[in-house]
């Protein structure tokens, strides 16, 4: 329901880039050495940056890290870390308030579960989220939920599968940089009074809409009766003496 109302409004929030940064938690769902299963990890940052497309302000190229520090409680006093570096595309359905999005990305996965040598190995995965934009620079990300497939190699252990499915949750603040959002340029113009009798001056006045602050803008007047007392100003003033009735 929400993306059918935002469907046909115009989004004055087209970052150029996003940062994200918060926290994270991990569901590792896979075994380290003796077979020992790696327990929820509670302890853990995420933080990604995407740099939107300006071709297509919604597709942007993602980069991802996050880490976890969990205990091994088959080892006293030892812990089991599982971090991941990532790359992809993140597709981002941008509204004034509520943007959700999903994304595809590999990486490379380390698992250090402290019996053995943390090893490196292939991830890939996907996933998806929503954000709440509170200002055109500010969001908060309500939830990101990831899948990521990686392997680990279990020692000892000749009945554990080396597959690694796991869950990845974050949740945290969203920066934004820059701005694809370009409002279309209009203008009018208005003349005061619109009626007169000849002789009366009348004063006409354009003014410009969404026109950027930091550049000059000109004016040109041109008209088919009276006589201007300047051509190149927001406002001109037109003498209608010796002008025959009619519109002009």
């Amino acid at each position: 329901c929400m993306l059918g109302v935002y469907a046909s409004a115009q989004t004055d929030i087209q970052p150029k880039d996003e940062i994200f940064g918060g926290y994270s938690w991990l569901h590792p769902n896979g075994n380290a050495d003796f077979g020992y299963k790696v327990p929820d990890i509670a302890k853990g940052f995420d933080f990604s940056n995407v740099y939107y497309l300006p071709a297509a302000h919604n597709l942007g190229i993602l980069l991802d890290g996050s880490g976890h520090f969990g205990s091994n409680q088959a080892v006293v006093n030892s812990s089991s870390d599982v971090g991941y570096i990532l790359g992809g595309l993140q597709y981002k359905y941008h509204t004034d308030t509520f943007s959700p999005f999903v994304r595809a990305f590999v990486g490379i996965s380390r698992i250090d579960p402290a019996v053995s040598k943390a090893e490196w190995n292939p991830a890939l995965g996907g996933g998806g989220g929503f954000d709440l934009n509170i200002t055109p620079k500010f969001a908060i990300r309500l939830a990101q939920v990831d899948y990521i497939y990686t392997n680990y190699g279990p020692r000892f252990s000749r009945f554990s599968s080396p597959q690694w499915n796991s869950i990845r949750l974050a949740a945290g603040v969203v920066v934004n940089l820059g701005n694809y959002y370009a409002p279309a340029l209009a203008a009018t113009c208005s003349a005061q009074p619109t009626e007169v009798i000849e002789g009366e001056p009348i004063t006409v006045t354009a003014t410009g809409t969404n026109f950027n602050p930091k550049h000059t803008v000109t004016y040109a007047w041109t008209t088919n009766g009276g006589k201007l007392d300047t051509a190149n100003a927001q406002s001109a003033k037109i003498d209608t003496t010796g002008v025959a009735a009619g519109a002009y």
